[in-house]
Protein backbone atom coordinates (compact mmCIF):
# COMPACT_ATOMS: atom_id res chain seq x y z
CA UNK A 1 0.00 0.00 0.00
CA UNK A 2 1.62 3.27 -0.96
CA UNK A 3 -0.27 6.39 0.03
CA UNK A 4 0.90 9.88 0.09
CA UNK A 5 2.37 11.14 3.35
CA UNK A 6 -0.05 13.81 5.41
CA UNK A 7 1.26 17.26 5.04
CA UNK A 8 3.30 18.00 8.09
CA UNK A 9 4.15 14.51 9.08
CA UNK A 10 8.05 13.78 7.56
CA UNK A 11 10.60 10.68 8.36
CA UNK A 12 12.98 11.06 11.25
CA UNK A 13 15.44 9.47 12.99
CA UNK A 14 15.80 9.03 16.89
CA UNK A 15 19.45 10.48 16.92
CA UNK A 16 17.50 13.87 15.27
CA UNK A 17 14.84 13.53 17.11
CA UNK A 18 16.59 13.44 20.35
CA UNK A 19 19.01 16.06 19.54
CA UNK A 20 18.68 19.03 21.97
CA UNK A 21 16.01 17.28 23.77
CA UNK A 22 15.57 15.57 27.37
CA UNK A 23 11.96 14.87 27.23
CA UNK A 24 11.23 13.88 23.35
CA UNK A 25 8.75 10.46 23.59
CA UNK A 26 7.79 8.43 20.90
CA UNK A 27 4.59 7.09 20.78
CA UNK A 28 3.80 3.41 19.59
CA UNK A 29 1.52 0.65 19.77
CA UNK A 30 1.46 -1.33 23.39
CA UNK A 31 1.85 -4.91 22.07
CA UNK A 32 1.60 -7.96 23.82
CA UNK A 33 -0.34 -8.19 26.82
CA UNK A 34 -0.23 -12.05 27.51
CA UNK A 35 2.47 -14.80 27.07
CA UNK A 36 0.37 -16.83 24.85
CA UNK A 37 -0.73 -13.80 22.73
CA UNK A 38 -4.18 -14.12 23.13
CA UNK A 39 -4.38 -10.56 24.68
CA UNK A 40 -2.33 -9.67 21.52
CA UNK A 41 -3.19 -6.37 20.52
CA UNK A 42 -4.47 -5.68 16.94
CA UNK A 43 -5.71 -2.21 17.39
CA UNK A 44 -4.57 0.63 19.83
CA UNK A 45 -5.60 4.28 19.67
CA UNK A 46 -3.59 7.37 21.33
CA UNK A 47 -4.00 10.81 21.22
CA UNK A 48 -0.93 12.77 20.90
CA UNK A 49 -1.43 15.55 23.30
CA UNK A 50 -3.27 15.98 26.84
CA UNK A 51 -4.26 19.10 27.76
CA UNK A 52 -4.93 20.69 31.09
CA UNK A 53 -8.65 22.32 32.08
CA UNK A 54 -7.74 25.66 30.33
CA UNK A 55 -7.06 23.60 26.53
CA UNK A 56 -3.34 24.44 27.03
CA UNK A 57 -1.15 21.50 25.81
CA UNK A 58 0.77 20.09 28.71
CA UNK A 59 2.10 17.20 27.15
CA UNK A 60 2.60 15.94 23.73
CA UNK A 61 4.12 13.41 21.78
CA UNK A 62 6.65 14.82 19.01
CA UNK A 63 7.07 11.63 17.04
CA UNK A 64 5.96 8.38 16.18
CA UNK A 65 7.18 4.69 15.74
CA UNK A 66 5.69 2.30 13.27
CA UNK A 67 6.88 -1.00 13.30
CA UNK A 68 7.21 -3.19 9.66
CA UNK A 69 4.25 -5.27 10.66
CA UNK A 70 1.65 -2.62 11.71
CA UNK A 71 0.22 0.61 9.47
CA UNK A 72 -0.61 3.55 11.36
CA UNK A 73 -3.91 5.86 10.77
CA UNK A 74 -3.92 9.20 11.57
CA UNK A 75 -7.02 11.09 12.90
CA UNK A 76 -7.43 14.51 13.64
CA UNK A 77 -11.12 16.30 15.01
CA UNK A 78 -12.26 12.80 13.61
CA UNK A 79 -11.19 13.16 10.26
CA UNK A 80 -9.45 10.49 8.51
CA UNK A 81 -5.70 12.59 7.79
CA UNK A 82 -3.13 9.77 6.46
CA UNK A 83 -2.05 5.82 6.57
CA UNK A 84 1.50 5.62 7.58
CA UNK A 85 3.86 2.64 6.82
CA UNK A 86 7.04 1.79 8.16
CA UNK A 87 9.34 4.41 10.15
CA UNK A 88 9.72 6.96 12.77
CA UNK A 89 7.75 9.78 11.95
CA UNK A 90 8.03 13.54 13.77
CA UNK A 91 4.70 15.74 13.68
CA UNK A 92 4.29 18.94 12.68
CA UNK A 93 3.08 21.40 14.67
CA UNK A 94 -0.36 21.48 13.46
CA UNK A 95 -1.10 17.96 14.35
CA UNK A 96 0.04 19.11 18.17
CA UNK A 97 -3.30 18.78 19.69
CA UNK A 98 -5.22 16.45 21.78
CA UNK A 99 -7.68 16.18 19.01
CA UNK A 100 -5.32 13.97 16.43
CA UNK A 101 -4.81 11.12 16.98
CA UNK A 102 -2.88 7.86 15.79
CA UNK A 103 -4.90 4.14 15.34
CA UNK A 104 -1.98 1.35 15.20
CA UNK A 105 -3.25 -1.31 13.05
CA UNK A 106 -0.99 -5.01 13.43
CA UNK A 107 -1.19 -6.46 10.15
CA UNK A 108 0.20 -9.77 11.04
CA UNK A 109 -1.25 -12.86 9.67
CA UNK A 110 -2.62 -14.88 12.48
CA UNK A 111 -4.71 -18.45 13.20
CA UNK A 112 -8.08 -18.76 14.79
CA UNK A 113 -10.05 -21.46 15.70
CA UNK A 114 -13.87 -21.98 15.23
CA UNK A 115 -16.47 -24.45 16.38
CA UNK A 116 -19.92 -25.81 16.62
CA UNK A 117 -21.88 -28.79 17.96
CA UNK A 118 -25.30 -27.45 17.34
CA UNK A 119 -25.47 -27.19 13.53
CA UNK A 120 -28.75 -28.90 12.45
CA UNK A 121 -29.79 -29.99 8.90
CA UNK A 122 -32.56 -30.13 6.46
CA UNK A 123 -33.40 -33.74 7.79
CA UNK A 124 -33.07 -32.49 11.41
CA UNK A 125 -29.87 -34.34 12.01
CA UNK A 126 -27.48 -32.21 14.60
CA UNK A 127 -23.44 -32.04 13.71
CA UNK A 128 -20.72 -30.32 14.59
CA UNK A 129 -18.37 -28.37 12.86
CA UNK A 130 -14.62 -26.88 13.50
CA UNK A 131 -11.78 -25.43 11.61
CA UNK A 132 -9.31 -22.91 11.71
CA UNK A 133 -8.84 -19.84 9.73
CA UNK A 134 -6.16 -17.72 8.84
CA UNK A 135 -6.67 -13.91 9.12
CA UNK A 136 -5.16 -10.56 8.03
CA UNK A 137 -6.11 -7.18 7.91
CA UNK A 138 -5.15 -6.07 4.55
CA UNK A 139 -6.96 -2.93 4.64
CA UNK A 140 -5.73 -1.30 7.74
CA UNK A 141 -7.66 1.67 6.86
CA UNK A 142 -11.30 0.38 5.85
CA UNK A 143 -10.70 -1.74 8.96
CA UNK A 144 -10.44 1.26 10.95
CA UNK A 145 -13.63 3.05 9.48
CA UNK A 146 -16.26 0.47 9.42
CA UNK A 147 -14.64 -1.97 12.37
CA UNK A 148 -13.47 -0.36 14.79
CA UNK A 149 -14.90 2.87 14.70
CA UNK A 150 -13.84 4.91 18.35
CA UNK A 151 -12.78 1.98 20.00
CA UNK A 152 -9.10 2.46 22.07
CA UNK A 153 -8.12 -0.95 21.99
CA UNK A 154 -9.13 -4.22 19.99
CA UNK A 155 -7.38 -7.50 21.28
CA UNK A 156 -6.90 -10.87 19.59
CA UNK A 157 -9.56 -12.30 21.70
CA UNK A 158 -12.53 -10.18 20.35
CA UNK A 159 -11.47 -10.64 16.53
CA UNK A 160 -11.43 -14.18 17.74
CA UNK A 161 -14.64 -14.20 19.01
CA UNK A 162 -16.14 -11.72 16.29
CA UNK A 163 -15.16 -13.98 13.63
CA UNK A 164 -15.97 -17.63 15.30
CA UNK A 165 -19.18 -15.66 15.60
CA UNK A 166 -19.50 -15.04 11.72
CA UNK A 167 -18.48 -18.17 10.79
CA UNK A 168 -20.70 -20.37 12.93
CA UNK A 169 -23.77 -18.65 11.61
CA UNK A 170 -22.39 -19.06 8.34
CA UNK A 171 -22.09 -22.69 8.79
CA UNK A 172 -25.37 -23.38 10.31
CA UNK A 173 -27.25 -21.51 7.18
CA UNK A 174 -25.09 -23.58 4.79
CA UNK A 175 -25.50 -26.83 6.70
CA UNK A 176 -29.39 -26.13 7.33
CA UNK A 177 -30.52 -26.82 3.19
CA UNK A 178 -28.16 -29.90 3.35
CA UNK A 179 -29.39 -33.60 3.93
CA UNK A 180 -26.79 -35.86 6.20
CA UNK A 181 -25.80 -37.56 2.47
CA UNK A 182 -25.15 -34.76 0.88
CA UNK A 183 -22.89 -32.75 3.34
CA UNK A 184 -19.92 -35.59 2.67
CA UNK A 185 -20.17 -35.05 -0.97
CA UNK A 186 -20.80 -31.43 -1.13
CA UNK A 187 -17.53 -30.22 1.04
CA UNK A 188 -16.53 -28.12 -1.50
CA UNK A 189 -20.25 -26.50 -1.86
CA UNK A 190 -20.46 -25.90 1.15
CA UNK A 191 -17.03 -24.20 1.42
CA UNK A 192 -17.57 -21.85 -0.88
CA UNK A 193 -21.33 -21.01 -0.01
CA UNK A 194 -19.66 -20.25 4.19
Amino acid sequence: MSEEIPDGIKKTQVAELLKGSSDARIAEMIHETSEDLSEKRIVYRLPIAEADKNGKIKSYYPAFSVKSYETAILFQLSQYIGTIQEGIWEFGEMYIHPSTEIVWIDTTEFKTRWGATDIYLSDGIKIGAFGSLLLKISNPKNFVMNVVSSKKIIEREQVDKFIFDVVVQSYKEVLSEFKVEDVIKSRDEIKMKV
